[in-house]
């Protein structure tokens, strides 16, 4: 039996994977503590940890100081840095956790007989997933990721993405009994994340009026009167007061952009740059450079005369952060959108921002071109059969469509946009 860790947060591959009479499950992580003790009984599995308990784990083991196991690994410090900064800023504590990982996980591949590590989900940039990914290669071990989107574990491609290689692998989903998507159902924002509050007691039916008055934030502060508000996300507390404190701030950044925003002249020949949600892990960890004010800029040096480049925020950045599924945005959003952002954006030639009003729809049916990381304006735009510039350093499988441009440098940027200056015509044949 070949040893494998398993990273299954929704537990959707652990069924499957325990009945292999080839591989034997050593360690899993799990998506809560509330199933730690029920996936041992029923799996026999000895390590199994969530996604929280895990770093409070790390840091009960012996520590092997290694400075240069530290600078072989600065990249992966780096994401793990930059997936905390969502919830703290203290980065004391954050080096700590990330070193002890670093540790253990280091000790734990090269003392027992790892064969792989297999995982059902993007990747983070964590403690739970970047750390082992990175110290499973270095020690020649496959990393295997069946990625998944949306809060219900929709598995989004029939592909399985190899970490080592960054190539994606594909897997036949009828075979495997897997279901067929609807693409329509994960396009232009057609995924709502609405509380699940049912009404079942008084209880419940006074959270349900009090959320449609003011939101999770408002339930939240009569929890905090009480005494009985605690919000932690992997490791750290956050108070009452945060959240609510960069809520308001959302609402002045909201405003702020607002005014800076024009009208959207579908007469003029222009491509279509779509902001990416930040703090999000689609940017900060599974690219190797994400800063979107460096991408805006390359295309907009790249536009013919004439042409604008049109840029619209994400409408999660700052709409639809009070309830529970998205409040924990709010803990450190002030690092990731400000004034100045959208000021730097504002100043460049030929750049304008558009209002989150302005349906995308009729954003990407009169633009020239679309240009993003990732994400799903990526199939929005294929199945306009609109020209794509995607800067996604091999982060989603729809670089291997034929006819999108996988933009890695400037030269390609200009190259691929005066192209689509001349010939704007576009068959995705293998979508």
């Amino acid at each position: 039996m070949k040893k494998i860790i398993l990273i299954d947060l929704n537990c959707i591959l652990i069924d499957s994977l325990s009945k292999s009479k080839l591989l034997e499950i050593d360690t899993i992580i799990i998506g809560f503590d509330s199933k730690i003790s029920y996936i041992k009984e029923k799996y026999k599995v000895k390590n199994v940890f969530s996604m929280e308990s895990i770093n409070e784990f790390y840091i009960t083991e012996d520590i092997n100081l290694d400075y240069d196991l530290i600078k072989n690994f600065r990249d992966t410090q780096l994401k793990v840095e930059h997936f905390f900064s969502r919830v703290t800023t203290d980065i004391n504590s954050i080096q700590y956790i990330y070193y002890s990982a670093l540790s253990y996980w280091y000790e734990k591949f090269k003392s027992d007989d790892i064969y792989a590590v297999f995982s059902a989900g993007l990747e983070y940039g964590s403690t739970f997933d970047t750390v082992i990914y990175d110290i499973a290669k270095k020690y020649n071990k496959k990393v295997l990721i069946m990625e998944v989107a949306m809060d219900n574990g929709t598995i989004s491609a029939n592909q399985l993405f190899n970490y080592v290689t960054k190539k994606y692998m594909k897997i036949n989903p009828i075979s495997n009994g897997l279901k067929p998507l609807n693409v329509n159902d994960f396009l232009f924002n057609a995924h709502k994340i609405v509380p699940n509050i049912k009404s079942k007691s008084m209880k419940d039916l006074v959270r349900k009026i009090l959320n449609k008055v003011g939101g999770y934030l408002l339930i939240n502060f009569i929890n905090q009167l009480l005494g009985r508000f605690r919000s932690i996300h992997h490791s750290f507390e956050v108070s009452y007061w945060t959240y609510l404190k960069n809520y308001l701030y959302t609402k002045n950044l909201s405003k702020y952009y607002k005014l800076k925003c024009v009208e959207i002249d579908t007469n003029k020949k222009y491509i279509y740059y779509s902001l990416h949600v930040e703090p999000e892990a689609s940017t900060l960890a599974r690219v190797a450079f994400y800063n979107q004010l460096v991408i805006i800029k390359t295309i907009s040096q790249c536009l013919p005369d004439g042409w604008i480049l049109y840029v619209k925020d994400h409408p999660h950045q700052s709409k639809d952060l009070n309830n529970a599924s998205r409040y924990y945005f709010l803990t450190t959003i002030e690092k990731f959108r400000t004034k100045r952002f959208y000021d730097e954006i504002s100043k460049l030639k030929n750049v304008y921002l558009l209002s989150l009003e302005v349906d995308s729809k009729i954003i990407v049916k009169h633009a020239q071109a679309i240009a993003c990381i990732n994400g799903t304006v990526i199939v929005e735009s294929i199945n306009n059969n609109k020209p794509l510039l995607i800067f996604s350093q091999e982060t989603t499988p729809f670089t291997n469509v034929e006819g999108v441009n996988d933009i890695n440098n400037l030269s390609e940027c200009r190259l691929a946009i005066n192209r689509i200056e001349f010939d704007n015509k576009i068959n995705y044949t293998n979508y």
